[in-house]
């Protein structure tokens, strides 16, 4: 069985899951404060130990997140929002796509299909 380590490096959490196969086997949470790799380092040593493992014993190590830049023992890194996709993807599916939102790329004045009538409303100012 092969564990790999997901490592979240927020600007106010950082967070580590070890999984073997498809099973979750341990994670820790901690803030994140100021130094992003040490913290890195930290809470994959924390979920590791709850487990007995090393860093040499996981077989693949992706991080995640504002700090995923000072992962520098991951063998990947990437988005929150690719995280996120694959996340809903493993969840529902049947999920192909998502219907455009106005920050992804429409123009202004465009409405995307998804979103209600937008109105002007007159601000009073007294």
């Amino acid at each position: 069985m092969a564990f790999v380590l997901g490592i979240d490096v927020g600007s106010g959490y950082s967070k580590a899951v070890v999984c073997e196969d498809t099973t979750i086997r341990s994670f820790s949470v901690m803030p994140s404060g100021g130094d992003y790799k040490e913290v890195a380092r930290t809470v994959a040593k924390n979920a590791l130990s709850e487990i007995s493992l090393s860093l040499n014993e996981v077989a693949y190590t992706v991080a995640a997140g504002y700090g995923a830049g000072m992962v520098d023992f991951a063998d990947h890194s990437l988005t929150d929002i690719s995280c996120h996709a694959k996340g809903v993807i493993h969840l529902c599916p049947t999920v192909r796509t998502a219907p455009p939102q106005p920050w992804s790329g429409w123009k202004a004045g465009q409405r995307s299909p998804a979103s209600p009538p937008f109105r002007w409303r007159r601000s009073r100012t007294r």
